[in-house]
């Protein structure tokens, strides 16, 4: 119990420590949607560029708890505090899941896992980012909740029912990831078991079964007309992308085992040279055998396993299909981080199969241990690389150190290309507004096509910036690339240069009408 205490304690201390050095614009995006979100007392506004989802159900409602709650303190310590509470809700969605699971012996372990980094995608999209941290929570209540159905009957069992639907429609209104990665798996795995109890294949106590399957189905109904919601209403009220052009295409291998290969570096598999990652890399072989070697348990053993142990790794097996079909037979765009919301249930699996193996107690209680060991050992290692990352190149933020020379010379606009825009703001303590141009969000953007900074990028940012015209000083940041590429350069002289290294450089203007003269748009 007091390993997985420790390690949040750890993981704390690191991130208030090391966090500003690994921040960037998509992150500190969070933070400003929330800040706005905090002053205006609501969940969801229509002022706001969305990305891919619309954040209906999410972390920036945490974030925003956290300004009003604490509307003085400064955004380092929102963020810190805003994680640490989402670390707990983490935890204890996986207590809930173990305890109607009927495992509660494997929470400590589970627990332990998931605080641990044991990959770079992991660490980013749970535990620092949290972009999918609530995703995972809703999975664990979900699932934890239906087992709940399972074990009650009459009203209680409807309660539940009503409970998980209403979690499904939610979850769906902000978007189709949790479509997905939770109830069309589900709904997959219900259709999957019906088929094969109706051929006869002795599947025990299909009742209870039964409850899961209906529960599915209804989670699944209930979670599209979340996302039917989402597309044909807040699509036409709010500024988010609708996924309505995908294609399918013909299957793929090469998608195929790229999304495979991609569970494998979910677990922390690296390349790279064989003295440095050897062990991390064994460690996330280790894992995915065990992986393997526990959904085959539980249907080799499925007679004499519980039903929330056989569910679960059906459920998974379910899920892990659909990533490699949807990413194989259509474009939908793949990042190995897509994994995570589904490959975090390996930790769960892994733990339940060591409780219901019918080993002796101290047997039992060593194989318990060699897993929480390895799950400490990947742990340490990450922390270790990322740390020797640190040290090695010398590595700060230098947005951080550009946020505060404007400020020292009084500058509260700023115009910039995404990865150099948001992440000004949060270093400034929502002091500094950041304009994003540019048209996309590649890191050292060709602006050669550029003509104009007032060409704003609708994404991740203020609508009112598309329209509202700053007063005041403002500065034109410009990574080095882009100086060389945009079509200003002639017009950008070191009189107005108030910042400059190899990598960035900032140029200040009197008002916004001194920069649009300057960069031949004037007035």
């Amino acid at each position: 119990m007091a390993a997985f205490v420790v390690a949040e304690l750890y993981l704390l201390y690191f991130l208030y420590k090391y966090i500003n050095l690994q921040l960037n614009s998509d992150d500190a995006s969070e933070l400003v949607l929330a800040h706005l979100l905090a002053k205006q007392k609501q969940i969801i506004t229509p002022d706001w560029y969305y990305s891919t989802e619309i954040r209906f159900l999410n972390t920036n409602l945490v974030y925003a708890f956290m300004f009003l709650l604490f509307p003085h303190r400064g955004w380092h310590g929102i963020r810190i505090g805003s994680l640490f509470i989402l670390h707990i809700l983490l935890l204890l969605s996986i207590w809930y899941l173990c305890r109607q699971s009927k495992h509660k012996e494997c929470f400590p372990f589970a627990a332990l896992a998931l605080l641990m980094p044991f990959s770079a995608d992991y660490y980013y999209v749970i535990l620092e980012g949290a972009y999918y941290i609530l995703h995972v929570v809703i999975s664990f209540v979900t699932i934890g909740t239906i087992f709940s159905a399972m074990h009650n009957k009459g009203v209680r069992r409807s309660l539940r029912m009503v409970l998980s639907m209403a979690i499904a429609l939610l979850a769906c209104m902000g978007g189709p990831r949790q479509l997905l990665i939770l109830y069309l798996p589900m709904a997959f795995c219900a259709f999957i078991l019906t088929a094969l109890e109706v051929r006869g294949n002795g599947y025990r106590e299909y009742r209870k079964w039964g409850v899961f399957s209906l529960a599915a189905v209804l989670n699944l109904a209930a979670g599209c007309i979340g996302y039917l919601l989402n597309t044909k209403f807040l699509s036409k009220a709010y500024h988010f992308m609708v996924w309505n052009g995908l294609s399918y295409k013909a299957f793929d291998w090469n998608s195929f085992l790229t999304v495979l290969n991609g569970f494998l570096g979910t677990f922390g598999y690296v390349p790279g040279p064989v003295g440095k990652y050897t062990a991390t890399n064994l460690i996330a072989g280790i894992v995915f055998l065990m992986t393997v070697i526990a959904i085959m348990y539980a249907f080799k053993n499925r007679a004499a396993v519980s039903e929330e142990y056989f569910l679960l790794a059906a459920y998974y097996v379910c899920a892990v299909v659909i990533y490699l079909l949807l990413y194989s037979m259509t474009d939908m765009a793949y990042l190995g981080r897509y994994n995570v919301p589904v490959a975090v249930f390996s930790y769960v699996l892994i733990a339940m199969w060591i409780a219901e193996k019918p080993w002796t107690k101290v047997r039992k209680d060593s194989v318990f241990a060699m897993y929480a060991g390895l799950c400490l050992l990947s742990g340490i290692l990450s922390y270790h690389f990322m740390l020797a990352s640190f040290s090695e190149t010398d590595f700060s933020n230098e947005n951080e150190k550009v946020s505060q020379i404007v400020l020292n010379k009084g500058y509260l606009t700023g115009y910039a290309t995404f990865w150099h825009a948001n992440i000004i703001t949060e270093f400034s303590n929502g002091r500094v507004d950041m304009y994003d141009f540019g048209g996309n969000a590649n890191q050292d953007l060709d602006l050669s096509e550029c003509r104009n900074v007032n060409d704003t990028y609708k994404w991740l940012q203020l609508v009112s910036h598309d329209t509202q015209k700053p007063e005041g000083k403002v500065f034109l940041l410009l990574s080095a690339n882009e100086y060389d590429t945009c079509v200003w350069k002639e017009e950008l002289t070191d009189d107005s240069l108030i910042y400059y290294s190899d990598n960035l450089r900032a140029y200040g203007f009197d008002s916004w009408n001194d920069m649009q003269r300057t960069l031949g748009n004037g007035e």
